[in-house]
């Protein structure tokens, strides 16, 4: 249940958008939740601490590791779910702790296997590629909600700040 969770959920409608850089019209046939904004360096650590708590996961160096059942690309077995070197998440030993000033920062560092992990902690699921370009695109026909045209104003990408001359 969506009202359970530590963050906002937003439903998507069922029907048509476009997709990739040819705008190929797409239809999804189903209502489907997604979070409203990113998973947070907050988020995220609060989910290592509970995922601690019941021994879901281990630091191992610079990393949180954890089990994945496996599929047809991966075997079973630990995988890394976060690494602290990309990330402002660390461990002091005792606790996870984030970085002063990005409490609110979406989260680097984590891994498919974490971001699995996470989405599977709080009984969701990752959207496939369709499900998160809808969301992202809306149904505009635009390459961005906005426009077709990529805005520093309202965007932080790889290289952002060398494009435009602007700290990201």
């Amino acid at each position: 249940d969506s009202l359970d969770l530590p963050f906002e959920m937003v439903t998507i409608p069922a029907g048509d958008f476009t997709f990739g850089e040819g705008d190929t019209v797409r239809t999804i046939d189903y209502d489907y939740e997604i979070m409203k904004f990113e998973v947070t360096d907050y988020d995220y650590m609060l989910y290592l601490l509970d995922a601690m708590e019941n021994g879901d996961v281990t630091v191992n160096g610079n990393g949180v590791y954890g089990s994945y059942m496996g599929d047809a690309h991966y075997p079973s077995g630990d995988y890394q779910y976060c690494d602290f070197s990309k990330s402002k998440i660390s461990w002091n030993g005792e606790i996870f702790e984030v970085q002063e000033g990005f409490v609110n920062h979406p989260v680097t560092g984590v891994t498919w296997f974490g971001a699995l992990a996470f989405a599977n902690h709080y009984g969701l699921s990752l959207p496939n590629e369709y499900e998160w370009e809808k969301a992202a695109r809306g149904n505009t026909g635009y390459d961005y909600p906005w426009g077709d045209e990529i805005s520093e104003l309202r965007a932080n990408f790889d290289y952002s700040f060398m494009q435009f001359g602007f700290p990201n």
